[in-house]
């Protein structure tokens, strides 16, 4: 469990473009309003609607915001104690629960309408709601499934080819792999093959239709899609934008 008299919890507006940097303490990032791409260690996604990331202690990251924005973000010390935080997942699914509660951490921080003792108790219902999310992920069935989705995301999606490995029926592993990763294996698939390809088209020379065959999509067309859905951006605008920064940076 996270300890709140080592932590700071504190409303945060970004409005810059942060270099690569790290700190000697765990930072977790959770959305309230607008947009924060981030790169965390090799992984790049954003914070936004029901994604948070988590960055470890000493972990090189960086950040651009995009317009108005509002994160809640908690620094804390090392959290050796979760076994979770072995998993590393810098960036998560928030559960119901907690996207709720973060708007009423909003108010009560904005507002300062409550006692310090509430107050505190407030945080320490947050910081337990953040530790309960992250200790469901060390069901081990979901982290192998995890793993080798993300060693073998070329091929195609088969839930079945995966739960045999894991000993379970394809009905029990998308449960479990649901409740400790907080998305199904299909769309977990999906999202690793858009991380690479995003990865792929800001640093390659490859074209649309090469990157789409390497990360796994049979069609340019379903690639473009699948992209443009999840990004807000076709590829090729992507890979134009991230050229042009890295051009003037």
């Amino acid at each position: 469990m996270l300890n709140t008299l080592n932590s700071s919890i504190h409303l945060r507006n970004y409005t810059e473009i942060a270099h690569t940097h790290a700190h000697d303490f765990c930072q977790w990032v959770l959305p309230l309003h607008g947009v924060l791409e981030m790169q965390i260690d090799s992984k790049i996604d954003k914070v936004s609607a029901q994604q948070a990331a988590f960055i470890a202690a000493n972990t090189k990251h960086c950040y651009a915001s995009e317009g108005n924005n509002l994160f809640l973000v908690i620094d804390a010390p090392k959290i050796e104690d979760l076994v979770s935080a072995a998993m590393n997942p810098s960036f998560w699914q928030l559960n119901p629960a907690l996207q709720h509660y973060l708007q009423f951490m909003r108010y009560a921080i904005e507002e300062n309408d409550y006692s310090a003792i509430v107050n505190q108790q407030a945080q320490e219902l947050l910081l337990n709601l953040l530790s309960q999310q992250f200790l469901q992920l060390t069901d081990t069935k979901a982290a192998f499934a995890k793993s080798w989705i993300e060693q073998n995301y070329q091929q195609a999606i088969s839930c079945k080819q995966i739960a045999s490995q894991c000993y379970l029926s394809s009905s029990q592993l998308q449960r479990r792999f649901k409740l400790a990763i907080g998305q199904g294996i299909a769309e977990y698939w999906r999202y690793i093959r858009l991380q690479h390809a995003k990865r792929l088209l800001a640093t390659s020379s490859l074209s649309i239709s090469n990157i789409a065959e390497v990360v796994g999509y049979q069609s340019h067309v379903a690639f473009t899609r699948a992209f443009q859905q999840h990004f807000q951006l076709s590829p090729r605008q992507y890979a134009r934008n991230s050229k042009n920064i890295a051009a003037n940076s």
